[in-house]
Parts: C-alpha cells; structure tokens; sequence
C-alpha cells in the first residue's frame, strides 16, 4: 500500500461535515440536540452500529470516551460505553482520533454497517485526509 492511501477502503468511507459557524459552547444545549437528532434521522437504525466520540484534554491530563449503539432491530439495541485516560499527552484532535481507534477495535470485527459521530471537526478533516501528516 502506497504511504499516500489511507488504510481503508475510500470508496465505503464517506466523512459529513456540517460545521456550527460559532463556537459549539455558544449553542444551547437543546438546539445543539435537535439539530444532531435531525442528522441522525438520516441514517439507518436497523442492522447498523452508531459510534459517538468524544475526546478530551486538559493541563494534566487526556482522555477519550465513546458510546455504541448496536441497532438489531428498530427497537431492539445493545449498548457499550468504553472511556480511557490517555497516559501520554496529546492534542484534542489526537484524543478525538484516539476514540475512534479504540471504537474500530471493537466493531470492525463485526462486519456491519457503521455510523461514526464526531463532534471534532479537525478529526473528521484527518480521517478524510490521504496523507500520512494530516494529524
């Protein structure tokens, strides 16, 4: 493999970036949910796995957590929560990614469809990037 492709396959990888245009502290809670339950309705519940990200980092310390939700059925769903503290010290973006990771480890075995949702818009920009810098 070329070091400029990246490790899977682009043709079933498609990143939706919908920026807020301010900073996502400034939104109120409710509207922020009602806007991400919109997206949401996009895509499909059944026999799919919806993944949530999120990374953190402050001055002493990174971490990540992220949340699956596994759809048998309509309503019928299992669900794992994973957090980690990050030992070494990294950027918010590489805690971001650091989820991420730590999700494929667990559904990529699957063999089903996967929804990722990531409120980093730095780390969606790396996971579409082709080159081996982007983080």
């Amino acid at each position: 493999m070329s070091p400029l492709q990246p490790a899977w396959n682009p043709h079933h990888v498609s990143v939706d970036i919908q920026s807020l245009h301010q900073p996502k502290r400034d939104w109120l809670p409710h509207v922020l949910q009602d806007m991400f339950m919109t997206k949401l309705s996009k895509y499909s519940h059944v026999q799919a796995i919806h993944v949530y990200c999120d990374g953190s980092v402050n001055s002493s310390r990174s971490g990540c957590g992220l949340f699956i939700r596994d759809y048998i059925s309509a309503n019928l769903y299992t669900n794992t929560e994973v957090s980690r503290q990050v030992l070494a010290p990294m950027s918010s973006t590489r805690a971001e990614l650091y989820a991420v990771l730590e999700a494929l480890h667990i559904v990529a075995p699957l063999h089903e469809n996967v929804y990722f949702f990531i409120d980093s818009q730095a780390a969606l920009y790396a996971l579409q990037s082709t080159s081996p810098h982007g983080l």
